[in-house]
């Protein structure tokens, strides 16, 4: 299980030290954004998982985020992960400023 805090407002996104080394090299080169995290997203899933995050940005299902997909890692290897995650909001309410969550693999392919 992975951890992960995106700051939307910096668009920098943090995970938590037990990222697998493909996973961390690729963050580390590419960068900590969330267009490089969709980077990592199966093709055929990018476009659902960005729908799932920007619904839960403009506070439907009670800004809650919770996706299966795939993902691509470098070496070509296609995990299945599972991602549950919440939005907060500025002081106000009305903003949102950061996502946390989990991510977990559910499965493997070569």
């Amino acid at each position: 299980m992975i951890t992960c805090e995106w700051d939307i407002v910096r668009n920098s996104v943090q995970l938590s030290s037990n990222v697998e080394a493909p996973l961390k090299e690729f963050h580390q080169r590419r960068g900590a954004t969330y267009e490089a995290l969709l980077e990592l997203v199966h093709p055929e899933d990018r476009a659902m998982v960005n729908e799932e995050v920007q619904r839960a940005l403009r506070n439907e299902d009670e800004m809650d985020f919770k996706v299966k997909y795939r993902i691509i890692v470098p070496d070509g290897t296609i995990l299945w992960t599972m991602n549950h995650g919440q939005v907060l909001h500025d002081e106000d309410g009305g903003k949102p400023v950061r996502m946390i969550g989990v991510s977990m693999r559910i499965g493997k392919r070569e």
